[in-house]
């Protein structure tokens, strides 16, 4: 069995799939550690693939948690300049955070002859442009919808919300309704927009992250067709590291 981690900003999530890629559980856990304890026991772990864009101080509990939990040294991705079909389009390949570099592999191999617009909905968003040739042309972050709410909070006397609602397009009838529903959509036209103008307004648009399921949804209210995938980052360690 092998332990899958994508160790984000603001959680981490995990999986162990079998030789031949197929889920046997998972999680993405506050008490992440608990978490894999729990979910490994009674497994035999031969392999733990990783990609994280935490500190080195992070990164260095996490190598010694699977080490003293399970024997295993993990085996960290890192960005490279072309893999899997996919060109990398930053000056400084080794920059581009490896969550996006995985889940650029990830969606080329699943839609190979597609342009894609891959939206990663976490503590930020990120929005990665890959044609159908691979070639990766850059990519933008903003915000996420917490972050976003969050700054509302501070720098006005509207209040904090924790976390976005659920998927709505209209105007919002009370303050917070109009807060997250704000934030979505000024997200949601954004993603839109750049469909629209990007590699000749025929890109694929793939979300995945936290938030991902939420904004995706909330494209699909607008008549905006993309393709939700969960566990689009974990399935690009496959890839990153076979």
């Amino acid at each position: 069995m092998i332990l899958e981690v994508d160790a984000g900003n603001s959680r981490v999530k995990w999986r162990v799939v079998d030789p031949a890629g197929l889920l046997v559980c998972r999680g993405a856990d506050a008490e992440w550690r608990k978490g894999i304890l729990h979910g490994c026991a009674g497994l035999r772990l031969v392999r733990a693939r990783v990609g994280s864009v935490r500190a080195d101080v992070a990164n260095h509990q996490l190598t010694a948690f699977i080490e003293q939990e399970f024997s295993l040294s993990a085996e960290f991705a890192v960005s490279s300049r072309e893999l899997g079909g996919v060109v990398n389009g930053y000056n400084a390949p080794e920059r581009l955070g490896v969550d996006r570099w995985l889940a650029m592999l990830a969606a080329r191999k699943r839609w190979p002859a597609d342009n894609l617009l891959i939206v990663d909905s976490g503590s930020a968003v990120t929005l990665d442009i890959v044609g159908n040739d691979g070639v990766h042309d850059g990519g933008y972050i903003v915000p996420g919808l917490r972050l976003q709410m969050e700054s509302l909070a501070r720098g006005t006397t509207l209040p904090g919300y924790d976390k976005p609602g659920g998927a709505a397009w209209e105007p919002g009838r009370d303050t917070e309704a109009a807060v997250r529903r704000g934030v979505s959509r000024m997200l949601s036209a954004w993603i839109m927009e750049e469909a629209r103008t990007r590699l000749g307004g025929s890109a694929r648009v793939v979300v995945t992250g936290g938030d991902g399921r939420g904004l995706s949804e909330h494209l699909h209210l607008a008549g905006f067709p993309n393709d939700y995938v969960e566990d689009l980052v974990l399935d690009g360690l496959q890839i990153a590291l076979p």
